[in-house]
């Protein structure tokens, strides 16, 4: 099934559920409750692959006590998931770079993307992880007509980009117990007047530094996948973070 959520507004009181169905598409229904009585329902419907609107759930104020990323799906993998299930914490923030899948071919891309949906579904189908996009992520393979970047990942993995007023799925910000948290995209333009840009200029408007949001929100976390200072758009993204301005 490849079950996994994740936050689904920006103040942590919402998720969205996704699955993969391998069979003829049917009834896209998603039960819940605050009890095992499951009182509630919501529909949605999307072929093969499903993701629920958002419903509202009531969670307690716990703090996130892992960050990932690279994982991949290798034996050391195993051990890394193994580990981190064991330390008990309550969400993930995953800084990009999922199944690795781009180092593969024609189906063989779209195999190792379940596989890699099935092999974390053991921690994904229970508890958030919250996602951001790594280099692998991009599938540019143009020898196979595959020319959207990104293409795999954005169906495959939603976010609430649109409660932080995000255009796109790959940069976006939430608020999870005290911490507020920014998921930026190094992968994307972030020169000046860039649409990411211009985002993070007005989300980071909303952090207060009067005392009642440093109560409430005494962290402020930004993952990006990379240092900035390699690759792609990366030294964009490390400039861009630099403009005093901008902090």
């Amino acid at each position: 099934m490849q079950v996994h959520i994740t936050q689904g507004d920006y103040d942590g009181r919402a998720v969205l559920i996704s699955w993969v169905a391998m069979d003829e598409a049917g009834p896209s229904r998603v039960q819940y409750g605050t009890s095992r009585k499951y009182g509630f329902a919501a529909e949605g419907a999307s072929n093969k692959l499903h993701i629920l609107p958002v419903q509202v759930w009531i969670y307690p104020s716990l703090c996130c006590r892992c960050s990932s990323g690279d994982l991949g799906q290798t034996y050391n993998s195993r051990s890394t998931l193994d580990h981190y299930m064991q330390s008990r914490a309550q969400a993930v923030l995953f800084v990009g770079d999922l199944s690795y899948t781009d180092r593969y071919q024609y189906n063989d891309v779209g195999i190792q993307w379940d596989s890699w949906g099935r092999f974390v579904e053991c921690s994904t189908a229970y508890q958030p992880w919250i996602w951001t996009a790594g280099n692998h992520e991009i599938e540019y393979m143009p020898w196979m007509g595959e020319v959207v970047p990104f293409k795999s990942y954005l169906h495959r993995y939603a976010t609430p980009h649109a409660a932080s007023q995000s255009s796109t799925p790959l940069w976006y910000a939430i608020r999870r117990a005290s911490a507020h948290i920014i998921m930026l995209s190094s992968y994307s333009p972030f020169v000046k007047y860039t649409p990411q840009y211009m985002w993070l200029y007005e989300e980071l408007q909303r952090v207060d530094h009067g005392l009642l949001f440093l109560c409430m929100f005494p962290c402020t976390i930004v993952m990006r996948h990379t240092s900035g200072r390699v690759r792609v758009c990366e030294p964009s993204l490390k400039v861009g973070l630099s403009n005093p301005r901008l902090i």
